[in-house]
Formats: C-alpha cells, sequence, structure tokens
C-alpha cells in the first residue's frame, strides 16, 4: 500500500506557477466535466461559498497547484482509494485533504438531492 504522505521532494514544490487567463480557463473547463478533480472541486467551492484561494487555503496548497489537480481524473468508484492515494503522491498534496473534499463534495450531493427531493414532494 502507497504511504499517505507525499514525497518530501514532490511534484508540489515544483509547481509552476500558473497565469490568470489560464487559472480561470481550466477552473471553469475542468468544473463542467464530470470524472474531474475540478468538478469535485468546483462542488465544493460553491457548496461552501469558496473562492480558489480560500480552497488552496483549506488544503494547504497553492492556487496553481489546484489548477493541476483539476485536471486529474478523480477517482472510480472501484479504485476510489488507489487513485486517490495516486494523484495524492503525483500532486504532492496530503492524501487526508483529498479525502476531506471528496466527504465534502459527497455531502454537498447529498444536500442538493434532499433539496431536490423536497421541492418535488
Amino acid at each position: 500500500m502507497r504511504s499517505s504522505h507525499p514525497k518530501s521532494n514532490g511534484w508540489a514544490s515544483r509547481v509552476p506557477t500558473v497565469d490568470a487567463a489560464l487559472r480561470e480557463s481550466v477552473i471553469r473547463v475542468t468544473a463542467n466535466r464530470p470524472g474531474t478533480w475540478g468538478f469535485v472541486l468546483a462542488k465544493v467551492r460553491a457548496s461552501r461559498g469558496w473562492s480558489l484561494a480560500h480552497q488552496a487555503v483549506a488544503l494547504g496548497v497553492s492556487e496553481s497547484t489546484l489548477v493541476f489537480l483539476s485536471v486529474c481524473r478523480s477517482p472510480r468508484p472501484s479504485r476510489r482509494e488507489e487513485d486517490l492515494l495516486g494523484v495524492a503522491e503525483r500532486m504532492g498534496i496530503q492524501a487526508a485533504a483529498l479525502w476531506f473534499i471528496l466527504d465534502l463534495a459527497t455531502e454537498s450531493s447529498a444536500m442538493n438531492h434532499g433539496t431536490a427531493n423536497e421541492g418535488a414532494a
């Protein structure tokens, strides 16, 4: 099993700074692409009223790291732990932070599903 801690000299220590135009484009496009971390991150930002900057602070990473994370494939249900740990290691993000985001996204989906069902009643 892989370690839940990123390598000390992981990719995140060398993440290039993303310019504003690229950042906005990637965030906008991936927010509408189910199956990407960008979709998951956007769902959490919307439910929490967070900006990208706030989300980066909450996860302890740079905004540029979130941009690169956004284009990664989100965990497949059948390989959730393996996929999450792989992305955490490659991106140099604590696995616990990614689990936290998935939990918040699940919570958000449950709340939205409950609201939709209440409106139908």
